[in-house]
């Protein structure tokens, strides 16, 4: 299991569903983004609580890496970056190649997106004095889970 660095409670919903509250963001985001846990011979999976959780339906929320591709040097501010993450969900981590710069034809995020929604595919920038351009964003193929729970959550 993790080492957490700040308490929590939990508490049961059902017999096979545990509500943790942490206390720290940060216990909270290392337990989410992990996904999957083994604990005496049975599996464990992480699923975000939102308001309109439901045991028999899943959670809306899933966690991808999006990656953008070719992006000028300007735009690899942290605040610049963050605002187009934004556009496609919550940030939750920045891949080291990133954040270090060491690798500058693409940045890699680990995002929380809701996929009921569209995925943004592409966005536009425009700079005083240049013409408009596109950038693409990558994102996986959703898998069937994700385009089941669209389908549920649309209901």
């Amino acid at each position: 299991m993790v080492d957490f660095l700040g308490s929590f409670t939990q508490g049961f919903i059902d017999s096979c569903h545990v509500l943790i509250g942490f206390d720290l963001e940060e216990d909270y985001h290392r337990y989410w983004l992990q996904g999957f846990y083994s604990f005496e011979g049975f599996g464990i999976r992480v699923l975000k609580w939102t308001l309109y959780f439901h045991v028999d339906s899943e959670s809306p929320a899933a966690l991808v890496w999006v990656s953008l591709k070719q992006l000028p040097l300007y735009l690899y501010e942290k605040h610049l970056l963050y605002s187009i993450i934004m556009m496609i969900g919550q940030p939750l981590k920045t891949d080291v190649s990133t954040t270090s710069l060491s690798s500058s034809n693409v940045a890699c995020f680990y995002v929380e997106v809701v996929v009921s929604k569209p995925f943004l595919k592409c966005f536009w920038i425009a700079k005083r004095g240049h013409a408009m351009k596109d950038y693409h964003i990558l994102h996986p193929s959703p898998p069937q889970l994700m385009v089941d729970t669209a389908k549920d959550t649309q209901q």
